[in-house]
């Protein structure tokens, strides 16, 4: 069902049983899911260990590091209770980051990667680097 908000985004809702997932753990990234009603787990396995990093509920937003940073999901999302959420696609998301300033989009592509960073250091997965190259706005701002 695609519903459209206040500001001409075009989303699509959709409704999660408990212990269904949003998304799994190494799936592309192909949304992000602002949640309207209920919780989400997003938790991270390594081996046989899966350790639980954050319970999110109404008005916060999962799958946006992944989506914003072209990878995979290096976490997964399940729904603990029933939820609702509103599904935004990745052409949403981009004309939205395209109609930023360079420096906007810039300085949030690199919280992303720190972000990222920081969750993997502290769960013991360090993943390999990734360094911006100008073509990703630094030549733009320079001048």
């Amino acid at each position: 069902m695609a519903d459209r908000s206040g500001d001409g985004l075009t989303v699509s809702k959709f409704y999660f049983d408990p212990n269904e997932p949003l998304f799994d753990q190494g799936d592309p990234a192909t949304s992000l899911f602002l949640i309207e009603d209920g919780t989400v787990e997003v938790y991270q396995t390594a081996g046989a260990r899966t350790v639980s990093l954050a319970r999110l509920g109404p008005g916060e937003v999962v799958g946006e590091l992944a989506l914003i940073e072209g990878a995979i999901h290096t976490r997964g999302a399940r729904a603990v209770s029933p939820v609702i959420a509103l599904e935004v696609a990745p052409d949403q998301l981009e004309a939205v980051l395209e109609s930023s300033h360079t420096l906007a989009r810039l300085l949030l592509k690199h919280m992303v990667r720190k972000l990222d960073k920081t969750t993997d250091i502290a769960f013991g997965q360090p993943r390999l680097e990734h360094t911006p190259g100008p073509s990703q706005g630094v030549s733009e701002i320079l001048g």
